[in-house]
């Protein structure tokens, strides 16, 4: 009794162990008793578990597991669908950038033809808008970028001298003249970039000075 007493909760837990597995699960395995000495459970604790439904692999899937890390195969599969998102997201990105340039044009070339409009009713002048050329001119090159001068005094209203890097533009007029009591000069523009057709933007003139837009591909002006 004394050393029943005096035993140390080693043997304590260890006593436990043997009289549960002898009265609860006989057919218990060393794997098991290993286990629960791992996770460290009190004598208490162990008694109210229904040991019989306890799978112990898996409250201790480190005993017998296989930790092995990526076959080759897996390896070669995973890093061949990160390059095919990473080609995906890149080209995804490259196209947003694009359209957002070609898009910012498009805007700029409509607000001046919005300002030809609002200065030749304001001032009941002709407004034209044509190539840039040196010091105010006109010239025969759209992509030279364009240019608004009044028609009267020949006062230079508005002018981007360059057009946003890898935008060409083209149009089947060689300048646009807005009227205040007369039709205007109708017409088509074309804004394209490397991608070409598929993805230009026309810009359709009036013959009353408004504008639109619509797909290059619907126009007879061609990318070049």
């Amino acid at each position: 009794m004394r050393g029943d007493i005096l035993a140390t909760p080693r043997d304590l837990c260890k006593n436990t162990l043997n009289w549960f597995n002898q009265v609860f699960a006989p057919k218990s395995s060393p794997k098991a008793d290993k286990c629960l000495s791992r996770l460290g459970l009190s004598a208490t604790r162990i008694v109210l578990m229904n040991f019989r439904d306890i799978n112990a692999t898996r409250r201790c899937p480190l005993v017998g597991s296989n930790m092995g890390g990526l076959t080759l195969p897996e390896l070669l599969i995973g890093l061949s669908l990160l390059a095919v998102l990473t080609t995906t997201a890149v080209s995804g990105l490259q196209n947003l950038l694009l359209n957002v340039r070609l898009q910012q044009q498009v805007h700029t070339f409509r607000k001046t033809l919005q300002t030809a409009r609002h200065h030749a009713l304001l001032r009941l002048t002709d407004v034209v808008v044509c190539p840039a050329g040196d010091n105010g001119s006109c010239s025969s090159n759209w992509n030279n970028g364009f240019t608004l001068v009044a028609s009267d005094s020949e006062q230079l209203l508005f002018e981007q001298s360059n057009l946003a890097t890898g935008i060409a533009m083209q149009a089947n007029r060689s300048s646009f003249t807005v009227r205040p009591l007369e039709r205007s000069t109708n017409g088509t523009v074309l804004f394209c970039d490397r991608r070409g057709q598929v993805s230009a933007i026309a810009v359709v003139i009036s013959y009353t000075g408004t504008s639109r837009t619509t797909s290059g591909v619907a126009t007879s002006l061609q990318c070049t």
